[in-house]
């Protein structure tokens, strides 16, 4: 298991895009890398029942109180 509450950004991306990149049948084509790009810009990956929604309007949602999947 990783634990990445302690690293930095940039570690935390690089090590995602290699351990991502090499989950074959688990992730679709591209999958990990896009699961990547959106920790390296910051965002969360949306999770079940959140998916069509976009990060701004999932975080919109939890600012007014709704408690979303795994959060």
């Amino acid at each position: 298991m990783l634990l990445v509450h302690c690293l930095p950004l940039q570690t935390l991306v690089v090590i995602l895009q290699r351990e991502w990149s090499t989950y074959g049948r688990n992730l679709l084509p591209g999958e990990g890398a896009a699961m990547a790009a959106y920790i390296a810009e910051g965002k969360r990956i949306p999770r079940r029942g959140e998916i069509g929604l976009t990060s701004e309007e999932i975080q919109k949602f939890e600012e007014v109180g709704f408690v979303m999947s795994g959060t």
